[in-house]
């Protein structure tokens, strides 16, 4: 079971990846080697929270590890932190109400 999941947070990570690729097509955003960092790290990230989810074991890639804690601290010093915070405790909510 571990090995369909494992394939599991592939793929998932690989859907985000196909919608931001897509929302950057549709703005004409280049895709450079500053664009490829970046998602790069997002995938991880999303590979990484899969993996903990179905727990799988994983190696933690130091970078990645430093790069979350150090945006964390700069979430915490933005004036609209409680806003964001409030939006990603209640997203449910806020999709039903506002996306919908």
């Amino acid at each position: 079971m571990k090995k369909d999941e494992l394939l599991n947070s592939e793929l998932k990570a690989m859907e985000v990846l196909a919608f931001i690729l897509e929302q950057y097509d549709r703005e004409n955003i280049d895709r450079d080697l500053e664009v490829c960092s970046e998602l790069v790290l997002i995938s991880k990230l999303i590979m990484q929270r899969y993996r903990i989810k179905y727990g799988i074991e994983f190696k933690k890639n130091g970078n990645v590890e430093k790069a979350k804690e150090y945006i964390i601290e700069q979430i915490k010093k933005d004036e609209t932190y409680n806003g964001v915070l409030e939006l990603i405790k209640n997203y449910r909510e806020y999709k039903e109400k506002h996306l919908n």
